[in-house]
């Protein structure tokens, strides 16, 4: 590193000089141009040459022609999520067999040249595994399909993008999923797990969102500056959204439970369930308010605690569950088949517990590193 004294000329002009040696280095010579670009951090990054195109504003996806489907979808997602602004999935002939399968196959003029150097168009198969998932990713559209290829672009810019409401809907669609997935369990619901399943999905579009803003932040300073958050923000809210992803799942896991036990439960079970889901939910309730609140600059520090405190409170309620469980003297769990099912569901709400203290150690990294 080497310092320099900042001098001032005048006009209120403010000047830095540069090390001769980097000036050689770089050929940077009196009279050139150099571009200034401002950011929201306080950097200044200075460019000889206007910047050119973003690392992120196009890739071409290879799939081979003999590749499932589901791999040239799974290729769309990569870029997706890697914050590419245009894609293009195209072909590649098939990989060449092993050469024990040359042996016994066709002779090799009959099959070309045989190196998988060669381009061909997806096939009908891959392309419309392509569209479908492409129809599933938020901010993106099908701009072209031909039989060579498959275009996706972008089409939101960064500025349309808001973490912080983002990260209000993973809460609110975790808890949705929660509320339901407790009231099959303890009031025997129908048709909850399909229900729940959809929200999962949701957020699985929400998180890869994220992600996908996420990358091209940690890539672009001005897509940073868009998204009004800084690189350690970005990567915690990137953080966050998965374990409210993991949340969402949770529910999941208790809505199947809730399905089997068709209200199977003791009451007194029942309650102390629903206890223990309000206390999950409301430990990520809490933290999620406390990460939001950091990402805009505040500092909602016992928020974070609040959540980490109701995790503990859950994980102590869910050791008295199980130890019941294998109490033959204790009456609510009845049966063998009461007891698996309120074992099962205090499991969930513990991880859910569990995602709500991991979003709170985000939020608290958040909290501490503003006040640096």
């Amino acid at each position: 590193m080497e310092t320099r004294k900042i001098q001032q000329v005048g006009g209120g002009t403010y000047t830095v000089s540069l090390p001769g040696w980097w000036a050689t280095e770089h050929g940077v010579s009196a009279g050139d141009t150099a571009y200034l670009y401002p950011h929201s951090d306080g950097s200044l990054v200075v460019r000889w040459g206007e910047a050119a195109d973003s690392p992120l504003a196009s890739t071409r996806v290879p799939v081979p022609s003999d590749a499932p489907p589901r791999a040239a979808a799974d290729a769309l997602d990569a870029a997706y999520v890697a914050g590419f602004e245009e894609i293009d999935v195209s072909g590649v002939a098939a990989s060449p067999p092993p050469a024990a399968e040359v042996a016994v196959s066709a002779p090799q003029s009959a099959r070309g040249d045989g190196d998988g150097s060669g381009t061909a168009g997806p096939t009908a198969a891959q392309r419309d595994a392509v569209i479908d998932r492409a129809r599933t990713l938020p901010g993106v559209d099908v701009a072209a399909s031909s039989a060579d290829h498959v275009a996706v672009r972008g089409l939101f810019d960064a500025a349309d993008v808001s973490i912080r409401r983002s990260l209000m809907r993973l809460r609110f669609n975790a808890l949705a999923a929660h509320e339901a997935a407790i009231d099959a369990v303890t009031a025997s619901g129908g048709g909850v797990v399909e229900r729940v399943e959809d929200r999962c999905h949701t957020a699985d579009r929400t998180v890869r969102l994220i992600e996908r803003y996420g990358n091209r932040g940690l890539a672009q300073r001005s897509t940073l500056d868009a998204l009004a958050v800084s690189r350690p923000q970005v990567a915690g809210c990137v953080a966050a959204a998965r374990a409210l992803e993991r949340a969402t799942a949770r529910a999941g896991d208790v809505a199947a439970v809730g399905e089997r036990a068709a209200g199977s439960l003791d009451d007194d079970v029942a309650r102390v369930l629903r206890g223990v889901s309000e206390d999950a939910c409301a430990s990520v309730d809490a933290a999620t308010d406390a990460l939001v609140e950091a990402v805009g600059g505040s500092s909602r520090v016992p928020s974070a605690h609040d959540a980490r405190r109701q995790c503990a409170r859950v994980r102590r309620v869910a050791d008295c569950v199980e130890r019941a469980a294998l109490d033959d003297d204790a009456a609510a769990m009845r049966t063998p088949s009461t007891a698996a099912v309120a074992v099962r569901a205090i499991d969930g709400l513990v991880g859910t517990a569990d995602c709500g203290a991991a979003i709170a150690a985000v939020a608290l990294r958040m909290a501490v590193g503003a006040q640096r």
